[in-house]
């Protein structure tokens, strides 16, 4: 994007900015498992059942059938039927974290760990069917417009090593464009994006309407993503 301008520097500091969808589909690649019931009574999720974890802008559906894929999870793989959709964190608050028959009542969430790079699976875990952030009527250039100055991020990289599952800590490598006054200065590129996943979702000021969302490429047996997501005062490192 803008690619007719200079690479520019800023300081590292805290920014506003707008996380693109394509970032915020790498970062729910990882952040789902902060709402596996289990993981939150074990202690692998920091994050606990009732918990606020996001602001009010912040809704995070898991639904058999999605109108974003072609992917139809109604049976998992105990043989039950899930809800239709299912409300994981309602307005940032944690509301039904993914469950298997073991936990209790089932979410319809079963699927198989692959223990052995896809010969032989094994054990049940719970995942996810079709994961994603809920989109608002916002336009990504509206969300653009109304951060300002700061940072529209518009790639990220090593998606699956960046967030920190038991701490909720993350540093995320990435690159985008710095925007001054809603002008756009130059690209930026080599920084990081640091934080708490709880600190980063209760940020969240509005979601685009551009949600994108793609299946596990190894095993197609789940699907997750989000729209473009204007977060206000994260921290940047360069």
């Amino acid at each position: 994007e803008h690619e007719e301008l200079p690479y520019v520097q800023v300081p590292a500091g805290r920014y506003d900015c707008v996380i693109s969808r394509a970032m915020v589909k790498n970062i729910m690649n990882t952040a789902w498992q902060f709402f596996v019931d289990v993981y939150m009574k074990n202690g692998k999720s920091c994050c606990k059942e009732g918990q606020q974890v996001g602001s009010e802008a912040v809704t995070i559906l898991d639904a058999a059938v999605c109108p974003h894929t072609g992917y139809d999870f109604s049976l998992d793989f105990e043989g039950v039927e899930g809800p239709a959709v299912l409300n994981v964190v309602k307005n940032g608050r944690i509301e039904a974290p993914l469950k298997t028959l073991s936990d209790g009542a089932s979410t319809g969430s079963a699927g198989r760990e692959d223990l052995f790079s896809g010969v032989i699976r094994t054990k049940t875990v719970a995942l996810p069917r079709n994961i994603w952030i809920e989109s608002s009527a916002c336009r990504p250039k509206e969300l653009v417009e109304k951060m300002g100055t700061g940072i529209h991020l518009t790639y990220s990289l090593d998606e699956f090593h960046s967030i920190n599952i038991s701490s909720g800590s993350f540093s995320i490598p990435c690159g985008g464009v710095y925007y001054e006054n809603g002008v756009a200065k130059g690209r930026v590129q080599q920084m990081n994006l640091y934080g708490n996943i709880a600190e980063l979702l209760s940020h969240v000021q509005a979601c685009g309407n551009d949600v994108q969302v793609k299946p596990m490429e190894m095993y197609r047996s789940y699907c997750f993503g989000g729209p473009s997501l204007l977060v206000r005062d994260m921290g940047f490192s360069m």
